[in-house]
């Protein structure tokens, strides 16, 4: 199976990433909305692991980058801005999960766990 973490901040995503690197065969990195596209493009990916609030954007629109959603990978949602309407907004195009920040690393396998087996 193969991830792709989105996430601004470099210490999150190699942190998540090591959380993360039994559960899959392999794990790419994006910083921001423009890398994610490049991988995509390239790539496919069974989950996805979006921080909302990104330089270029927010994770929603990564979200776009799959208009048939049939072929969209299941999508985690992790924000350090809770906002009912976002979390809403999220689960409404099809999020699987939205995580609070600081994300423990019980919780993040949990629901990784959960997406997997869904």
């Amino acid at each position: 199976m193969k991830l792709l973490i989105i996430e601004d901040e470099t210490i999150l995503r190699e942190k998540y990433q090591k959380y993360l690197d039994s559960y899959f065969d392999s794990i790419s990195l994006a910083q921001n909305l423009e890398e994610a596209k490049a991988l995509i493009k390239d790539e496919s990916f069974h989950i996805l692991l979006i921080d909302y609030n990104l330089p270029d954007g927010n994770g929603l629109e990564a979200l776009e980058l799959f208009p048939d959603q049939d072929d969209a990978p299941v999508s985690i949602m992790i924000t350090a801005y809770s906002k009912e309407k976002v979390a809403i907004q999220s689960l409404n195009l099809g999020v699987f999960r939205y995580i609070e920040k600081p994300v423990e690393k019980q919780k993040l396998v949990g629901t990784i766990e959960q997406s997997i087996h869904e």
